[in-house]
């Protein structure tokens, strides 16, 4: 993405279209390429497996999505996923826009960050994966955008959003802390009942220290609506602020309890001890990629994908991932001998076959 930035930049203004810019280019070329073979080389040298697995099938296959069109390949993931997944710059980067009209195509501060979120757009949609963390290069070019709308923003729409966002990052806090105790101290009762039918396996209490450092930066956050002075910056000042304090109010006092239904560790041990001590290797069908990584960490269990075609080894196990509502069936001569979800989950679930 950063390099068809590169070339297209020439082709979008005057600007780049210097002697010093292909100069920038060279040198950035130079000095970036020995970081950039390092960790492959010493990947291939220590795992020429590994190394074939990232390289050729986590890198350069997925390529195939600019010349391949599939009916299944999901190419307008990040037209649905961005006004919530970059708000609330976006707005502010279309105000900034709006604001300059032709002018700004013409400033250099403009054409830079609106030419690179056109090809990193361009290129997640046509590779056709959508997920959200591909998507995170596209929220620097909006942050920069957004950056510099501030000194044309009305006065009107800077005390709205900067409002809006006291109210709602105070709201959540308070929630944030309304639900930590119903979950750790019990109170209200009904609610608590309810959080731990939920979560079941949910184990409270010995977080003193936690709690305390939540309370830290609740109170930061309280001190910074009384001292943050206005300028046009105030509001991203208080949108900055709250989603860090909210971020870290559920690592601190919420992430324990989610984990407790997240994590693969219980499920994926108790999948491991289902398979005999010495055993082969073990197909594995419909695993999503976290749920293959998970497996390999907490289980130590590598497996073949029978999705991927070619030549593939002769297996006595398989692992199959599928949900409740929509099981999938297994044909052939495969005996389940092992089935879990994690606690709570009533969608996800695992089995382990072996052949008869």
């Amino acid at each position: 993405m950063l390099l068809l930035t590169m070339a297209l930049l020439p082709l979008v203004s005057s600007h780049w279209r210097t002697r010093n810019y292909l100069l920038s280019v060279v040198v950035a070329l130079v000095i970036v390429t020995p970081w950039a073979l390092v960790w492959p080389l010493l990947l291939e040298a220590r795992s020429p497996r590994l190394f074939a697995e990232w390289f050729w099938v986590q890198n350069v296959q997925r390529l195939k999505g600019i010349y391949i069109f599939a009916p299944d390949e999901r190419y307008f993931y990040y037209v649905n996923v961005l006004p919530w997944f970059a708000w609330p710059a976006w707005p502010f980067a279309l105000w900034g826009l709006w604001a300059e009209g032709r002018t700004g195509l013409q400033k250099p501060g403009f054409v830079l960050p609106l030419t690179a979120f056109a090809a990193f757009f361009l290129f997640l949609s046509i590779i056709g994966e959508g997920r959200d963390i591909y998507g995170m290069p596209l929220l620097l070019p909006i942050s920069l955008l957004a950056v510099m709308s501030f000194e044309t923003l009305k006065r009107g729409a800077a005390n709205l959003y900067y409002w809006f966002a006291i109210i709602l990052f105070t709201f959540f806090a308070l929630l944030s802390w309304f639900y930590w105790m119903a979950i750790d101290l019990g109170v209200p009762l009904r609610l608590w009942k309810h959080m731990m039918d939920m979560q079941p396996a949910y184990d409270p209490g010995g977080r003193t220290f936690v709690v305390l450092l939540a309370a830290l930066f609740t109170l930061a956050w309280l001190v910074l609506l009384f001292n943050v002075k206005r300028r046009p910056e105030r509001p991203v000042i208080t949108w900055a602020t709250g989603i860090t304090m909210l971020w870290a109010l559920a690592a601190l006092l919420l992430v324990k309890y989610i984990d407790t239904g997240k994590t693969y560790r219980a499920v994926f041990t108790q999948l491991s001890q289902a398979l005999p001590s010495s055993h082969g290797c073990i197909y594995g069908q419909s695993l999503g990629q976290p749920q293959r990584a998970m497996l390999h960490y907490f289980a130590n269990i590598l497996t073949v994908r029978l999705e991927k075609p070619g030549k593939r080894p002769d297996c006595d196990f398989l692992i199959l991932q599928d949900q409740w509502k929509s099981p999938t069936q297994v044909g052939g001569s495969w005996k389940l001998i092992w089935e879990g979800r994690r606690p709570g989950d009533k969608t996800e679930r695992f089995r382990l076959y072996r052949q008869s």
